[in-house]
């Protein structure tokens, strides 16, 4: 009789609903938990490619900036060098 009274069927059901959930939980708890170790270790794996090519960027940006810089000094020695060699023809042949 206890069982038809209405105080006491929505605690049935809200317990039953708790323990489904509990269930449901501990269940998706331990399925995800060997998929959290391996995206863990994706993501510092990504970390570490992405810190590595950070650094290459950097080298290589070093490098480049060295070779401008030597390229320009190439370039004025050249123009020095066209000056000198304009100045002797034309002295030469006025």
């Amino acid at each position: 009789m206890k069982s038809d009274h209405p105080k006491y069927k929505p605690i049935k059901v809200k317990s039953k609903v708790k323990v489904c959930t509990n269930k449901n939980t501990s269940k998706t708890k331990v399925s995800t938990t060997p998929l959290a170790k391996i995206l863990e270790q994706q993501l510092q794996q990504m970390k570490a490619t992405y810190q590595l090519n950070q650094e290459k960027l950097e080298y290589h940006f070093q490098v480049l900036k060295k070779r401008d810089e030597e390229n320009t000094i190439t370039k004025s020695q050249q123009k020095r060098k066209m000056t000198m060699y304009v100045n002797n023809v034309g002295s030469c042949v006025g």
